[in-house]
Formats: C-alpha cells, sequence, structure tokens
C-alpha cells in the first residue's frame, strides 16, 4: 500500500500532492515533507512521484564521468552518486581531455572533456573541446614575501545532461600548504608560464600587425627571444626584473623598454586589432612580465 503524503514543489515542476487524482499546487516547507512506502525509507529531495508509473523516481541527475569508467570485471557503480573518490586521471577507460586556462602564470582553471578535435584547425582552442565532465578551480593565496603560502582546489562534476552540479557535498576540495622550496618551484613554473603564453602570443601579434608568414613570425620571434635568453633565464629563475624592483638596471623589463625598433621593427606595433588600442606589442610585453 502507497501513503503519499507530499513531494517538492520546486523549479524542477514536481507534483505536490496529497492524493494520486488530486494534485496540489501550493508550496510546502522543506520540514514538512515526508514521502513513504511500505518497507522503504526515502530521502524526499532525491525523489518524485510518477503518477504514470505509480512508483517513486531517483530524481538525482546522472553524473558525466560515468561514461569514462570500466563497468566490467566486477566493479560497481551508481552513476547518480559523486564520483569524488574516483581518480580521473588514471582511473578511466577513455583519457578526459584538460583544457587549461591561466592568471598571470597561475593556472587557475582546468574543464576536463570527454571529446577533443586533434585535427580542428587550431586544436589548442576551447572550441576544439567538446562534452564537459570536470571543472577544477584553484584559489592560490600570496604571502607577504609574494611567495604562494597555499592552494585550494575545488573539483566539480557535470552530469550527462550538460549542467554543472551545484551540490557543494558532491564537489571534491583539497588544500596544498608550500613549504619554502616549494613556493619556489611554483614561482618558477609561474613564470615559465608567462613566457611560454608570450612567446606564442607576440609570433602571433606579429603576424597580424607586421605582414609576414607564420614562418617569418616565428623568425621573428624567435630572433626576439634567443636575444633576451640571459633576462628570461633569470626572470624564470629568481624574478630578476628590472631596477624598480630594486635587483638590477639590466633587468629584462629595462631590456625589453630600450629595444631598438632598427633591430625589431614590430615593436612599437599597436594591438588594436588584438582589442588593445593604443598598447604595442613593446608594452605588452613588458606588461606580461610584470608579475
Amino acid at each position: 500500500m502507497l501513503t503519499l503524503h507530499v513531494l517538492v514543489n520546486n523549479a524542477d515542476g514536481y507534483i505536490v500532492s496529497t492524493d494520486p487524482n488530486t494534485p496540489f499546487t501550493g508550496s510546502v516547507s522543506q520540514s514538512a515533507i515526508t514521502t513513504t512506502q511500505t518497507g522503504v525509507s526515502f530521502e524526499p529531495t532525491r525523489v518524485k512521484y510518477d503518477f504514470g508509473q505509480q512508483k517513486f523516481i531517483n530524481r538525482l541527475k546522472k553524473y558525466k564521468l560515468y561514461e569514462l569508467i570500466d563497468k566490467t570485471g566486477g566493479a560497481s557503480h551508481s552513476n547518480r552518486v559523486s564520483p569524488k573518490l574516483i581518480d580521473y586521471k588514471t582511473g578511466l577507460t577513455q583519457n578526459a581531455h584538460p583544457y587549461r586556462e591561466f592568471t598571470n602564470g597561475f593556472l587557475t582553471k582546468v574543464t576536463w572533456y570527454k571529446e577533443h578535435d586533434n585535427a580542428a584547425a587550431d586544436p589548442e582552442h576551447s572550441s576544439s573541446y567538446s562534452e564537459p565532465v570536470i571543472d577544477v578551480g584553484i584559489n592560490y593565496n600570496i604571502g607577504a614575501n609574494d611567495f604562494v603560502t597555499d592552494r585550494t582546489t575545488t573539483r566539480k562534476w557535470y552530469h550527462e545532461d550538460g549542467t554543472l552540479s551545484a551540490d557543494t557535498g558532491s564537489w571534491k576540495v583539497t588544500t596544498k600548504h608550500y613549504t619554502n622550496e616549494g613556493a619556489m618551484k611554483e614561482g618558477r613554473r609561474r613564470r615559465n608560464n608567462i613566457i611560454v603564453k608570450l612567446q606564442k602570443d607576440v609570433v602571433g601579434m606579429i603576424m597580424i600587425t607586421h605582414p609576414s608568414t607564420l614562418a617569418e613570425a616565428q623568425t621573428y620571434g624567435q630572433d626576439f627571444f634567443i636575444d633576451f635568453y640571459t633576462e628570461i633565464t633569470l626572470y624564470e629563475q629568481i624574478n630578476h626584473r628590472s631596477a624598480s624592483v630594486g635587483i638590477s638596471t639590466d633587468g629584462i623589463l629595462d631590456k625589453v623598454t630600450q629595444a631598438p625598433i632598427g633591430q625589431y621593427p614590430w615593436i612599437n606595433n599597436d594591438l588594436a586589432a588584438f582589442g588593445l588600442p593604443g598598447v604595442s606589442i613593446k608594452s605588452y610585453i613588458g606588461g606580461s612580465l610584470d608579475y
């Protein structure tokens, strides 16, 4: 015998009813919600009553990650349970594809996708990725000495319908605390990320503002970064930048500022085409390194 008291009446459109034949459309408080069925207990927010099927239906959405998990060999996984205990880097039958985003050299966001088109015109562009599976956000705390003290990583899971789980209890949150040595390594990694992005950006900027082929632009950029090799290495390794931070008068920012236009004919080109009117390539390079 089925006794239906009330069900959730919310944006999901679940019917609230005291009788299967008499729908109730008013609202009720969460504390008033109870559902019972002979010998069975339900968590009210996780079930709905289907009048057509005359039974309770689990309303938890399925997680996309379970599409990449081996369900053979006796493994048992409920695809409606948070996958936060699963190692998504090694425990999948198909590799997920990470799309990384950086802020001033810090890795601050990674979205893992089920599909990636390697044959796309620009396989590194976000448009070449599809079917998101995991959202990873990373926040860093910086100490008074400008070194990272700790970082918090929050992993959220996509549902099969493409929505991101809003249930904080399903998320996996971890915190890493840095030793002095670890903080210095993080700093070098951050500055290396800045240089790698800058090398790619400069080639694109030269191609657009100083009409040239990709090969020519790469040569221009390569020559520039070879000329700055010593300064770039010092910047990456010990944050050696300029006299303005009390380190040296021949730091990388100073040398960029003094870069002769005759040697680098593209160095003062305006970046209006990139949405940065009034900003030269020289200024862009200097601003990117000022972290």
